[in-house]
């Protein structure tokens, strides 16, 4: 359990979705070609991984598409079987380990979810947030504030108003109960593109949160940490 904030204090309304991925053509693209990305492990420093052969891409779509397609239809094993066969017939499909990530993530299996949803950001394009915003809320799902907090803001340093990013940065923030200057401002930024009511009077609490301390801080005359 992270240090901070009671779980029993923090708003059951509020529920953090993993990101699903679409749209394999774009991604897969950029996936072909060689690009700095962020380490899976506790390091958030970026590095060019050996990446593995392109292998059937064809085939790796056709079966990502077939088990996504038995994912909304409830059927779970065979989903699971044909994202297994879609990473073998090609290891350089982000889709298929973010949403083999999403089933694992569902059935309660996070150390598994975690490593699927790590190799989706190796082998992802270098501008996309979702599998970053995953490792996240695994890590947030698990108590692990630090760190869950760590991965979305690296999805927030790809897209600044990614709402889910937002989302996740500033629970992970509550729970550690951190109030620093770039929380305060985080927070205001996500109420001006917020539109989920439960999320935003959760961000207005947060907001009067962070200042009291903020103030707090200032008449102590003691420079709070960003």
């Amino acid at each position: 359990m992270t240090t901070g904030q009671n779980e029993h204090n923090q708003p059951r309304s509020l529920r953090m979705t993993a990101r699903r991925a679409r749209g394999p053509v774009a991604m897969l693209l950029a996936a072909c070609v060689g690009f700095g990305v962020l380490a899976a492990g506790c390091s958030s420093s970026p590095r060019r991984p050996q990446l593995p052969d392109v292998g059937d891409l064809e085939l790796a779509i056709d079966l990502a598409d077939r088990a996504d397609s038995a994912l909304e239809s409830g059927d779970i094993d065979r989903a699971e079987r044909l994202y297994r066969q879609s990473i073998e017939a090609s290891p350089r499909l982000p889709r298929a380990f973010n949403n083999y990530g999403l089933l694992l993530l569902d059935r309660g299996d996070y150390p598994e979810a975690q490593a699927a949803f790590a190799r989706a950001v190796e082998v992802a394009p270098p501008e996309s947030p979702d599998p970053l915003i995953n490792l996240g809320l695994i890590y947030q799902k698990r108590g692990w504030g630090e760190e869950s907090l760590k991965w979305f803001l690296a999805a927030l340093d790809r897209d600044p108003n990614n709402v889910g990013a937002l989302r996740g940065a500033i629970k992970s923030a509550y729970e550690l109960n951190r109030a620093g200057r770039s929380d305060h401002d985080r927070v205001r930024h996500a109420l001006l593109i917020e539109n989920d009511p439960d999320w935003v009077a959760f961000y207005r609490r947060e907001l009067f949160r962070i200042s009291g301390r903020l103030e707090e801080e200032q008449d102590r005359g003691f420079d709070f940490p960003s």
